[in-house]
């Protein structure tokens, strides 16, 4: 006898339970863009190639990276490499872009509610390989003979 009063004293709250987990806080609610976000992402990457250009240099210092995207837990998704002789103005306009390119993947990993594995990428560098800007790594530069010190933030 007790057991059937458990069993309906538990199908009595069971629907209860219910209507207090719709209590939740509401999703944010991500304001639709007049393209898809993806869509609107790669524009704005395609602007942001046709700045950067052929990415001409003559030395490593002629060359730097820019912050792509932005994954699920923070941080970029990556990096593109460009050369500082295309001017202040246009890297003033680069910067904006890659701005709006991580503020279009926050807004489009939310709609769909996107995950990662919240590792972290680090730092691209870029260096001018036979007269282009390039994204490489520490141990590439090494590797080509060029110097690398703790200054660059590329070894520990």
């Amino acid at each position: 006898m007790k057991l059937v009063r458990l069993g309906v004293l538990v199908a009595c709250l069971l629907p209860l339970s219910a209507c207090a987990a719709s209590d939740e806080k509401p999703k944010l609610d991500v304001a639709a863009t007049s393209a898809p976000i993806p869509a609107a992402i790669e524009d704005v990457y395609a602007e942001m190639e046709r700045i950067v250009g052929s990415r001409v240099c003559e030395t490593d210092a002629d060359c730097a990276t820019i912050p792509l995207g932005q994954r699920a837990c923070g941080g970029p998704s990556g990096y593109m490499a460009y050369s500082k002789l295309i001017g202040t103005d246009a890297i003033v306009q680069l910067e904006e872009l890659a701005k709006q390119s991580a503020e279009l993947a926050h807004q489009n990993n939310l709609k769909n509610q996107m995950m990662s594995t919240c590792d972290v990428m680090p730092p691209a560098v870029a260096a001018c390989v036979e007269q282009r800007c390039k994204i490489t790594t520490a141990r590439e530069l090494i590797r080509s003979g060029t110097p690398v010190n703790k200054d660059d933030g590329l070894i520990q």
